[in-house]
């Protein structure tokens, strides 16, 4: 079966967060991946994301915070890609900030969130 993209979206502290998941095999799709989301929401406050793939054996991982506190999304993403065991796929949130500050605990928690549920959506599209 082919897997293909999907989505989901969350409203914390009245901020939009948009995130998309896909498939992936290496660096170039992974990095083709965020490049088009970002593309598509030029107007957005951050573009988060995370990304793990496989070379030889290891596990190779990216990630980006996009301007959010220093490890409070790319981080997030990146761990419940682990959690999930979901390696070869990537995550990109998008976030319209609302002005409402979340916190630090809460901005992750809001991110590894966000991200749990994409995943959910794309397992279930594996497994349809």
């Amino acid at each position: 079966m082919n897997t293909e993209m999907v989505t989901t979206k969350l409203v914390a502290g009245k901020s939009d967060f948009i995130a998309f998941a896909e498939p992936i095999k290496n660096m170039k799709e992974a990095q083709s991946f965020v490049t088009k989301i970002e593309s598509k929401y030029p107007k957005a406050d951050h573009a988060a994301y995370g990304y793990s793939f496989d070379v030889n054996g290891k596990q190779i991982t990216r990630a980006s915070d996009s301007k959010e506190p220093k490890g409070s999304a790319g981080r997030a993403i990146l761990q419940t890609l682990q959690a999930e065991q979901m390696p070869n796929t990537a995550i990109i949130v998008i976030r319209f900030f609302s002005g409402i500050f979340l916190g630090y605990k809460n901005l992750f928690n809001t991110y590894k969130q966000v991200s749990t549920e994409v995943l959910e959506k794309l397992k279930e599209q594996k497994h349809a």
